[in-house]
């Protein structure tokens, strides 16, 4: 029997890469050749996951038109589709895929699939967007990118007279009703769910679940150590957080010389001059597996990446949440609707600390979110998902 290809085309940003190697290592065990074009950050990522990398790096196209905002990130990714359309052509020539997984944010992916008429699957791991959730949930995004509609539509109509298709701006932002599309979470996490065609929708909440390996952290033995006595806040801000050092600061004031142990999670863009001086029960870590430390934590203060998220509902942590981009505003605001966890209104000392220990003592809101798990858990699983993608594209 001929081996089948599949094509990965990614959003090259951590929260959408680390869902989808899953999906890479699946196809790749059960022999398929999996060809996955990401960033050069991911290569090693992808190879471990059993993918053949292809480095194409929209960051240079970032650096050239200078990205500041989502509308400049649509236009990158436009310009980019145009500069690696004769390379795409050619390797779509010399490996006939049988069907691509096209990450929601990969713009150029979703033009390079149509305008090669390839069957494709979207792979979301933020909320799905149609008119009623991008108005009702996620306008931050399109007044975003609001400001440069017009020249993002004048751009795509010139493409469409070199063989592009013919596409809208929203188009290409929003899931088509009778597009195939993998939602890393439950139906709980899908608002506006009626205005959806779920026939099209696989739910995989419990996608890449498997078992983690402890890190013998001595911080973190310690904070095991004292759990009898006190709790354990876990604070993440997301790996392409755009804070400045403030909400460190103000998270250090809210924490020090409180009865609990804290590790924040602290990106490398952060000046980390700013953690000299440390408080004995904070810690700080530069990079981390945060499900290692969500096993253990009893609330976590984060940003509302729907990774982030997701982990925190599948370990049951409540959370105390602070979103600044995108979709985090709708995840922080669906996880407060469901009452497992706290929208901040700001990140001052006093907020974030009456709202850690809102959740540290009122139990309702663990409790829903260990009834979020219990959803998750029986949601589709990695090998789920991909059986379901092959029957969708008539291989199974």
């Amino acid at each position: 029997m001929e081996q089948l290809t599949v094509f990965f085309l990614c959003m090259s940003e951590y929260g959408h890469v680390m869902p989808i190697r899953h999906l890479i290592r699946e196809f790749s065990m059960r022999g398929y050749r999996v060809i996955v074009y990401a960033s050069e950050t991911f290569g090693n990522i992808i190879e471990d996951s059993g993918g053949e990398f292809i480095a194409c790096d929209i960051y240079e196209i970032r650096e050239k038109y200078q990205r500041s905002n989502l509308g400049e990130s649509f236009s990158d990714q436009l310009y980019f589709a145009e500069n690696i359309n004769e390379r795409m052509g050619k390797d779509i020539e010399k490996y006939k895929p049988a069907f691509a997984v096209v990450d929601e944010g990969s713009i150029w992916g979703k033009l390079i699939v149509e305008k090669y008429r390839i069957p494709f699957v979207i792979s979301s791991p933020t909320i799905p967007l149609n008119l009623v959730t991008l108005s009702d949930y996620c306008i931050d995004i399109y007044k975003s990118i609001e400001p440069a509609i017009n020249e993002i539509q004048q751009h795509l109509d010139m493409m469409s007279e070199k063989s592009f298709p013919k596409k809208t701006f929203l188009s290409l932002l929003l899931l088509n009703e009778q597009t195939d599309c993998i939602f890393y979470q439950t139906k709980t996490f899908l608002p506006c769910q009626n205005t959806f065609n779920l026939e099209h929708i696989f739910f995989a909440g419990a996608c890449g679940r498997e078992k983690t390996t402890d890190l013998e952290k001595p911080f973190l033995l310690k904070c095991l150590q004292n759990k009898k006595s006190r709790p354990f806040v876990f604070v993440t801000m997301g790996t392409i957080s755009s804070l400045s050092s403030s909400f460190w600061i103000t998270c250090i004031k809210a924490f020090k010389g409180k009865n609990i142990d804290v590790v924040m999670v602290v990106w490398k863009y952060v000046n980390e001059e700013i953690f000299s001086q440390m408080p004995d029960n904070i810690a700080i870590v530069r990079e981390a597996d945060q499900r290692q430390y969500l096993k253990y934590a009893d609330v976590c203060v984060c940003h509302g990446g729907l990774n982030t998220v997701s982990d925190c509902l599948w370990e049951g942590v409540p959370m105390a949440l602070y979103p600044m981009f995108a979709d985090q505003y709708a995840n922080a605001r669906i996880t407060a609707e469901e009452k497992a966890g706290i929208l901040m209104e700001n990140h001052r000392p006093d907020t974030i600390w009456k709202t850690v220990n809102e959740l540290l003592n009122n139990d309702i809101y663990r409790l829903n979110a260990q009834l979020i798990h219990e959803k998750m858990m029986f949601s589709g699983s990695t090998s789920d998902a991909a059986d379901w993608i092959l029957k969708r594209k008539g291989y199974i």
